[in-house]
């Protein structure tokens, strides 16, 4: 009985590996835009290179008012969820796990074939996940007025001691401990287009 339970997990294991590494498709909305607090945790360990330079005390002051505000159900992408505040003038970027931590299965004892296999999937997550941080940093560094950033939280931490309600596309509610999660705060900015037809609907050009 032993071995057909070994037999059977070997041969579903590359099934599970498949399920839990498979790209999310933008245009199956039913998973793409689904917001859950498993869709945003991670299981990263503290990186030195994401420690920024402390804000202003302006910047502090505007932190702490965006993030005391409810946030509403704004879009998804590839790398994360977005929400956009009560008073319509920031976005919270959750950053999009749930495709990119390892299976639970990673850590037990598999043929060699299959470790191979699972090692490779979870190295180019990995991979994607560092390039997409390295996006992150520079544009903290170097991008902030350009991009409207305001804060970048990209290590779990213990000092922020902030809870902020989310609501998803159904308007169900979530607690948010920011502390704990990896997340992006920006101004809200009116895109060029946009705002040059409102100049045009307003006869102002």
């Amino acid at each position: 009985m032993r071995k057909r339970h070994i037999y059977l997990i070997a041969a579903l294991m590359p099934a599970f590996s498949y399920l839990a590494f498979k790209p999310t498709k933008p245009n199956n909305k039913t998973n793409y835009d689904n917001f859950s607090i498993s869709a945003v945790k991670s299981e990263l360990a503290f990186n030195e290179q994401n420690v920024f330079d402390p804000l202003t005390l302006d910047e502090q002051r505007e932190v702490q008012s965006a993030l005391s505000q409810n946030y509403t159900f704004l879009g998804a992408g590839g790398q994360c969820f977005a929400f956009t505040s009560d008073d319509g003038n920031y976005v919270l970027k959750l950053l999009k796990f749930k495709r990119r931590n390892p299976p639970f299965y990673a850590s037990y004892p598999m043929p060699s074939f299959l470790r191979d296999s699972i090692d490779r999937a979870i190295s180019t997550k990995k991979e994607k996940i560092e390039r997409d941080f390295n996006s992150y940093r520079i544009a903290t560094k170097d991008l902030k007025d350009s991009t409207g950033l305001l804060f970048c939280h990209l290590n779990k931490t213990k000092n922020l001691s902030k809870e902020v309600h989310v609501f998803d596309k159904e308007q169900r509610e979530y607690k948010i401990q920011l502390d704990d999660f990896e997340f992006l705060l920006q101004k809200k900015v009116v895109l060029v287009e946009k705002q040059i037809e409102e100049f045009m609907n307003n006869g102002e050009i």
